[in-house]
């Protein structure tokens, strides 16, 4: 039971993970990189 309750923790942080860089820290890298090219 320990094991699973650690699988479905892990899991939730790797979606909240996921999340977070394809929907914040990629679009800004690539807002920012844009940016500096046409600077």
């Amino acid at each position: 039971r320990v094991t699973i309750a650690l699988l479905k923790e892990f899991e939730e942080d790797l979606h909240l993970h996921i999340h977070l860089e394809n929907n914040i820290l990629f679009p800004k890298s690539i807002k920012l990189e844009n940016e500096l090219i046409s600077y």
